[in-house]
């Protein structure tokens, strides 16, 4: 069987060594696909907002991940690991905002690779359990979303 699917996940840089393992923590505001802050009318009121290029497109904070149930809502992590010196288009700039989704504006989308990727094309994996014990630059597991009053 030959699966295709569409998805684009957070895009962010954590410097690693190769063969190495730890945990990398990452808050729902440091998110490539969420939107930027909206600005409230109390801030127009007081004058702290300026005007802003905004795209309008990505996520907000709160549909990033699902709230699960009380019982635990089971669920799959997909990770896939790049050299981010090799395909970014400009490695140094920031990732803020919702990039993963429109790109930056007035600029080139962020990653050389084609937006999706590597979901965006047609494969020979059966699943994405298939790609990641077949890639090395990958990564799947179980996990479990609980959730918490």
């Amino acid at each position: 069987a030959v699966v295709s699917t569409q998805s684009t996940g957070d895009k962010f840089t954590a410097n690693l060594a190769p063969g190495e393992e730890r945990e990398v923590t990452r808050y729902s505001y440091q998110s490539s696909v969420v939107l930027p802050p909206e600005v409230s009318v109390q801030d127009m009121l007081e004058g702290k907002s300026r005007p802003q290029q905004r795209c309008g497109c990505g996520w907000p904070p709160n549909l990033l991940v699902p709230r699960g149930t009380r019982n635990g809502m089971r669920a799959n992590l997909f990770v896939l690991a790049g050299n981010w010196e090799e395909e970014g288009v400009d490695p140094r700039a920031a990732l803020p905002g919702s990039v993963s989704y429109c790109g930056k504006t007035g600029a080139p989308y962020p990653d050389k690779r084609p937006m999706g990727f590597p979901f965006d094309r047609i494969t020979n994996f059966v699943s994405a359990w298939d790609l990641s014990s077949k890639l090395p630059i990958c990564s799947m597991t179980d996990v479990t979303i609980t959730f918490l009053e």
